[in-house]
């Protein structure tokens, strides 16, 4: 099955979505939205984002959700690609004894004056004891990992226009 569907049928998954308004035209947030280097620099705890080829990256993310800490292991693949507007990034990991994760990330760039609004939805589900900590903590905790990449990312691209906004 897809990962759209494991992700959706699992009783630990979590949804979100938000945006950032970015000091950058739409062509070079898409363009370090492609550069491995970028998202390498850009996602919390990134050791290692090696691309393997067709739009697969191998990946190596550290980070400690509750009490616990683990190197996750895995791999994400950029598809449905609209160059300079849209993509959907399909991602799964696992952080050997800590449990497993994946997830679903699409990605929108809009013209807004200024710069470009950066709009996200994500879907992600989680196994293993890292999911015992429940949906609250794990969508606190995939929220503030993903305001820290937005951040990152704004200050590569010359900053905010806006505070990011959740919803």
């Amino acid at each position: 099955p897809s990962l759209l569907w494991r992700v959706q049928r699992r009783r630990n998954s979590m949804e979100f979505s938000g945006s950032s308004r970015l000091r950058a035209n739409r062509a070079i947030v898409w363009e370090a939205l492609n550069d491995p280097a970028v998202l390498q620099a850009c996602i919390p705890g990134c050791e290692r984002f090696e691309p393997t080829g067709d739009g697969l990256y191998d990946i190596e993310v550290g980070g400690r959700i509750g009490p616990i800490k683990a190197l996750f292991t895995g791999s994400i693949r950029l598809v449905e690609l609209d160059t300079a507007r849209t993509y959907r990034l399909e991602g799964e990991g696992s952080g050997g004894v800590a449990g497993m994760a994946k997830g679903i990330a699409d990605v929108q760039l809009l013209d807004i004056e200024g710069g470009t609004e950066l709009a996200y939805a994500i879907t992600a589900a989680t196994d293993g004891p890292i999911a015992g900590f429940g949906a609250k903590m794990m969508t606190g905790t995939a929220r503030r990992f993903t305001e820290r990449f937005f951040d990152a990312l704004a200050d590569r691209l010359g900053g905010k226009l806006e505070q990011a906004s959740a919803g």
